[in-house]
């Protein structure tokens, strides 16, 4: 379902017990129990052959599953292999190739055909362009996109097919480009920065900022792109975005929604189209049906509450990287259901509205609502049983209830129209 009309439902969301959460089978791979390279891990990324590249601060472990088997590489001399750095910051594959961004510059390693010592490693990518080889985040569309702490560098698009710089000398907000990723059904190419804003590209470069548009953190740690076109923005201080296909704003934060917490770092979204984010310090979360799930170490088998990479591999397994506890790969199949959610104790009941909210609970609290920016505009203490509330003033859009009284918190989004 379109995730607009979604929003066009009435969909009740309830407290819940987060130890009562089911995340699905967990395998963990370190150093005490596998032949990762190290435990810090910074980057993730699944080659054609399905191995699993490994980006740590100290070298690239290449992970086969099928045969439990791991290849390491790392910075050494006398060895045509060799890394730049042995920090790795994001590695980027294609069908014959790999793309390892590094504190240091690019390494191209070509004529891949799945066993890495017999491919050509090249660690001079792109440095006809790289004005800072602190390379942050990479994208591979017909040809490399770099982003870097100095800027964005596109292969083949400058004239004659040379390397084109875009940076704040060319119109960019910011240098440090965080995340680049492109949307596979219409090709958009949307781009992070810290401090700069949302970039898309679309034979153009638009740039959303907080003087133009209604993002409300011009930092964004990673982005993605849903199954229906919208980009779902990590910040680190507003939570979660959602720009959606018709250029809406929608926000998901600790005031309007049950999300654990509003620092953020990563996302990737599974072939449900369930969102999985990781934060700075409170583990993982699961978005699902407008209701998000928080696994960490104190409820679940994840043994790091900081995790600093995510990806989807074979199966629709997820896959996650430690600060300080290797990879864990993830049984979401496994995971919560959407019929779980209908088992959820339901406190509010209401029907879309156009002049008029009415509310039918059995408890006292206090209402709150919300604009989709996260706004508060109303608040009122309710009574047992039935309210009403008047809303002739109010735009047509999207709201946010919330009751709470001393043991629950209850969201619930609604449109006026």
């Amino acid at each position: 379902m379109n995730f607009i009309l979604k929003l066009l439902c009435l969909i009740i969301i309830s407290s819940y017990d987060s130890t009562g959460q089911n995340l699905g089978e967990t395998t963990i791979y370190n150093t005490e129990n596998s032949s990762i390279i190290y435990n810090e891990i910074n980057c993730l990324e699944f080659d054609s052959f399905g191995k699993l590249w490994i980006g740590t601060s100290n070298g690239i472990s290449v992970f086969t599953e099928s045969t439990n088997s791991w290849d390491n590489f790392y910075n050494q001399e006398l060895s045509d292999n060799t890394l730049l750095s042995n920090t790795i910051q994001t590695i980027e594959s294609n069908e014959e190739s790999l793309f390892i961004g590094t504190i240091d510059g690019v390494i191209h390693i070509s004529s891949y055909s799945g066993i890495p010592e017999d491919a050509i490693w090249n660690n001079n990518y792109g440095s006809s362009c790289l004005t800072d080889n602190n390379v942050r985040s990479m994208l591979w569309d017909q040809s490399l996109w770099i982003g870097t702490t100095g800027g964005l560098c596109i292969e083949n698009a400058g004239p004659e097919g040379t390397w084109l710089m875009q940076n704040t000398n060319t119109g960019l907000y910011s240098n440090n480009i965080t995340s680049i990723k492109r949307n596979t059904n219409n090709n958009l190419i949307a781009i992070g920065t810290m401090n700069g804003g949302l970039v898309t590209y679309d034979n153009g470069f638009n740039i959303y900022y907080s003087s133009n548009s209604n993002i409300l953190d011009n930092t964004i740690w990673d982005l993605a792109f849903d199954q229906n076109n919208n980009i779902i923005l990590c910040t680190p201080q507003a939570g979660m975005g959602v720009f959606t296909e018709n250029e809406s704003w929608i926000w998901f934060n600790t005031v309007n929604s049950n999300i654990p917490t509003n620092s953020l770092k990563k996302v990737v979204v599974d072939i449900n189209n369930n969102l999985w984010i990781s934060s700075l310090e409170s583990g993982l979360i699961q978005y699902i049906d407008n209701f998000f799930y928080n696994y960490n170490v104190s409820n679940s088998d994840i043994p790091d509450n900081i995790i600093t990479a995510l990806t989807i591999g074979p199966n629709n397994n997820l896959w996650i990287g430690t600060k300080t506890n290797g990879i864990v790969k993830i049984n979401i199949n496994e995971s919560i259901k959407n019929e779980d959610l209908i088992k959820q104790p339901h406190l509010i009941t209401s029907t879309s509205f156009k002049n008029n909210i009415s509310i039918q609970t059995h408890i006292i609290g206090t209402l709150s609502i919300f604009n989709k920016i996260g706004k508060l505009i109303y608040t009122k203490k309710l009574k047992n049983h039935n309210n009403n509330i008047n809303t002739e003033f109010y735009m047509p859009g999207l709201y946010i209830l919330s009751i709470e009284n001393s043991n629950h918190i209850q969201t619930q989004k609604i449109i006026k129209y």
